[in-house]
C-alpha cells in the first residue's frame, strides 16, 4: 500500500523528476524531506520508503521483484486491492465484483468514442 504513495509523490512533484536527471543527491534529498510525513504516523514504512531510494532499480528489492513491468504490476496491485476489500468486516458477503475480461472495456470504450464522434 505504501507503494501508491511514495509512487505519486514522486510523480507529482516535476522539481524531483527533474533533479533525478540532473542530480540524484538533490532529489534524495528532496524525496526523503516529502518522505517525513510518513515518519510520525509510521517509522517502519518511513524506513521503507527511504532504503528504496538508495536502490538503482527497485525491483532489486525483496517484495518489489514480483513487480516487473506496469502493466503486471498494475494487475497484482488490482488483485490485492480487491482482496482488501473482500476482506473487509463490513463489506463480507455484501459485495460482488463484476466478472469483465480486458478486451470487454476496450469494446464500450470504442463504442462511445464512435457513438459520440460519429454522431456530431
Amino acid at each position: 500500500m505504501f507503494l501508491f504513495c511514495f509512487r505519486v509523490s514522486y510523480v507529482s512533484s516535476s522539481n524531483i523528476i527533474l533533479c533525478f536527471f540532473n542530480d540524484q543527491s538533490k532529489a534524495i534529498e528532496i524525496l526523503t524531506k516529502d518522505l517525513k510525513v510518513f515518519r510520525s504516523r509510521n517509522e517502519e514504512v518511513f524506513k521503507e520508503l527511504t532504503q528504496l531510494l538508495t536502490y538503482n532499480n527497485i525491483r532489486e528489492h525483496e517484495l518489489l521483484s514480483t513487480y516487473q513491468d506496469a502493466i503486471s504490476s498494475r494487475k497484482i496491485v488490482m488483485n490485492e486491492i480487491k482482496e482488501i476489500i473482500e476482506q473487509h468486516p463490513m463489506l463480507k458477503g455484501k459485495l460482488k465484483f463484476p466478472d469483465i475480461d480486458c478486451q470487454r472495456l476496450k469494446h464500450l470504450l470504442n463504442a462511445r468514442f464512435h457513438t459520440y464522434f460519429l454522431n456530431l
